[in-house]
């Protein structure tokens, strides 16, 4: 085992500026969201790990208040729903939007579900979503408006704002956007990405009402701190900080959720920090 990458084969993604991508729990289905073009898709998995032709596809359309950024669809991130894969998430920044789908699972295809769509705060520009461990509460970063969303399953399909939260210190004066989004494995805490003030928020999450509760700031060590991941055992939290060539480990306090940096990594330009499951 050399933990060596081999490319296997390429696919079509459907649209431009793909940004990215889940797979679903039964690793059949991997979905992606294409920034650029403001459109989704799925592409089956084949038993050897390639990629077959795209099954399913959406092309998203829209706009929002920001004319800069925000004049057409981008599809910044999409997910399976932790409880069922048949059931799909995907928040687009450019129409300041989060829209469901549900999954044919046997044919790989995307059905939009409109009365399920969600539009949050005019110029928020959600980036990404992530869901709580329990099934129950899911939350999303707006990188425009440096804002954190919480809401909360209020059915199979549907999702019911509970509270808006800045990701920024009241004080902060500078220019910022959202970054990533993660929630510790023990469903205690919820961290965000700042890039500008190159920090992450850190909220205790409150196990009855999915809400959140700001408990302070980690600064990231380096600028613009673009993905960040907490490893499965949620002992450490590793940052990407892009603009600065930077990877920085940090221990996680499990008992009170503060970061403290332990080791960096010197990197050109990271931008994405995952975790690979055993083999």
């Amino acid at each position: 085992m050399t933990n060596k990458l081999q490319l296997i084969n390429e696919e079509s993604t459907g649209g431009t500026f793909p940004c990215y991508i889940s797979i679903d729990s039964a690793g059949r289905h991997l979905m992606v969201a294409n920034y650029g073009s403001g459109s989704v898709g799925v592409l089956p998995i084949r038993s050897d790990g390639s990629l077959g032709t795209m099954t399913g596809f959406s092309q998203h359309q829209g706009s929002s208040v920001n004319k800069d950024r925000q004049a057409g669809p981008h599809a910044h991130c999409i997910i399976p729903d932790s409880k069922s894969d048949q059931w799909v998430l995907s928040v687009d920044l450019g129409m300041d939007k989060i829209l469901s789908y549900r999954l044919d699972t046997d044919m790989g295809r995307l059905a939009l579900n409109e009365e399920s769509t969600i539009s949050v705060e005019g110029g928020a520009g959600p980036r990404h979503i992530v869901g709580h461990p329990n099934g129950r509460f899911f939350y999303v970063v707006n990188e425009l408006d440096s804002t954190v969303i919480v809401f909360k399953r209020s059915s199979s399909t549907n999702l019911t704002e509970l509270q808006a939260v800045s990701t920024l210190p009241p004080d902060f004066g500078g220019s910022n956007t959202g970054g990533d989004i993660r929630v510790h494995p023990s469903g205690k805490f919820l961290y965000v990405s700042n890039r500008g003030h190159n920090s992450l928020a850190i909220y205790e999450i409150d196990e009855h009402s999915g809400e959140l509760d700001k408990l302070g700031y980690a600064f990231t060590e380096g600028d613009s701190p673009r993905s960040f991941a907490i490893d499965p055992t949620g002992r450490f939290l590793i940052v990407a900080n892009q603009k600065s060539d930077l990877i920085v480990v940090f221990r996680v306090d499990e008992a009170t959720g503060s970061l403290e940096a332990c080791s960096k990594v010197t990197l050109p330009t990271p931008v994405y920090i995952t975790f690979l499951p055993e083999a």
